[in-house]
């Protein structure tokens, strides 16, 4: 999943529940098309798999209120979006949020 995916189709960005099927290591392909093992969430609503970043990672160990994935299963979650700066350039990147 990707920003692009929250597209309001106005210019925005909307935000969406989302629950938690599993949080799992995963081997992904990075921009450069090498393999890295990321920790990638499956959601039982049918969205895309989404891999975690810090932020949203120790945004989800607070939320839940254990940094055991295996504890995160179950669990609904508000994903949205965010301006942030990488990589040199401002970017739409999907944050988790607090509530």
């Amino acid at each position: 999943m990707g920003s692009h995916d929250l597209n309001d189709g106005s210019g925005g960005f909307r935000e969406i529940t989302a629950t938690i099927k599993q949080a799992k290591k995963q081997k992904v392909k990075d921009m450069n098309g090498d393999d890295s093992v990321e920790l990638v969430l499956d959601f039982a609503d049918g969205l895309k798999p989404m891999i975690l970043n810090v932020t949203n990672s120790r945004t989800l160990a607070k939320l839940f209120k254990s940094s055991y994935i295996e504890d995160w299963a179950g669990k609904k979650i508000l994903i949205g979006t965010e301006k942030v700066k990488a990589f040199g350039e401002m970017h739409d990147a999907l944050r988790i949020r607090k509530r």
